[in-house]
């Protein structure tokens, strides 16, 4: 009896022996698989010169530091005509992961400014609230970006004061009257990205 089992016992070894050896080379193959790379991360620090309010004035720098994926906040400093001027908001971006952003920015800072040649006295910069439009446009492989903005400024009721008593001077010439809307335009240098975690 125990001789017609002895074939059968013969072919379970087979098995479980052919089962190692598939079990060990497939755990073999998979020691051997190179480990997922991931994906490069966002960069979150961005220093660059540009044009506007934005920057703090006619020409500046502005900073900007992306806290979460989809907002920001900046701050800007530079020169306003006839003194230096600042900014600091934050930023909503639409669509963050793509080449193009579409974006909506509020600030408080400098935003209207009275320059008189010759009568030093009426120069002055002011202060008060901005919201605008605008976008990020990224450009090369390092996360740098372009930044466009327009923006509407509340004015500070003393600007629109003081420049009524600049006008009622008879000798003082007006060349330019103040408009509420700037432009911006800068270039944004990507300094520090996340890192992952492993």
């Amino acid at each position: 009896m125990p001789a017609i089992f002895e074939p059968m016992n013969k072919v379970s070894h087979l098995i479980k022996a052919g089962l190692l050896c598939l079990y060990g080379s497939t755990a073999l193959a998979q020691d051997h698989m190179p480990a997922a790379t991931p994906p490069p991360a966002s960069p979150k620090v961005f220093i660059g010169p540009g044009l506007g309010i934005t920057y703090g004035g006619l020409v500046g720098v502005k900073a900007e530091y992306v806290f979460v994926k989809h907002f920001s906040a900046f701050a800007g400093a530079g020169y306003y005509i006839n003194n230096l001027g600042y900014n600091f908001g934050l930023t909503a971006k639409l669509l963050p992961d793509r080449k193009f952003s579409p974006l909506v920015y509020g600030m408080y800072g400098s935003n209207s400014v009275i320059n008189v040649i010759g009568a030093r006295q009426y120069n002055k910069v002011y202060s008060g609230p901005s919201a605008g439009i605008g976008a990020d446009l990224k450009v090369g492989r390092n996360g740098n970006k372009m930044f466009f903005g327009i923006q509407y400024g509340f004015w500070h009721p003393d600007f629109k004061k003081d420049f009524e008593v600049v006008k009622q001077q008879p000798d003082i010439e007006t060349y330019a009257e103040p408009i509420a809307i700037g432009y911006n335009f800068g270039f944004n240098f990507a300094l520090k990205s996340a890192k992952h975690k492993k």
